[in-house]
């Protein structure tokens, strides 16, 4: 049976503290996967910025649909749905 302040647990103690900053540092910034852009966002107004970011664009998170929805622009009322 083992002592628990053998030589072996005295050493592979200091071994946890390396292990942890390790892990720590490797979750500070994962890697964002990054889509393809496509078009502009038209701001007529400065008030779509409490909304929508200033530095947001439209980007293609999919592609190959047989089928989709998406929003709907209803050019007799000048409003997307």
């Amino acid at each position: 049976m083992q002592h628990r302040f053998s030589k072996t647990n005295r050493r592979n103690r200091h071994y946890f503290p390396a292990a942890l900053v390790l892990l720590l540092l490797a979750n500070i910034a994962p890697a964002q996967k990054q889509y393809p852009t496509v078009g502009y966002i038209e701001r007529l107004d400065s008030a779509i910025n409490a909304i929508v970011s200033p530095g947001a664009k439209a980007e293609v998170i999919a592609t190959g649909f047989d089928w989709s929805e998406g929003p709907l622009w209803i050019e007799k009322q000048q409003a997307l749905l």
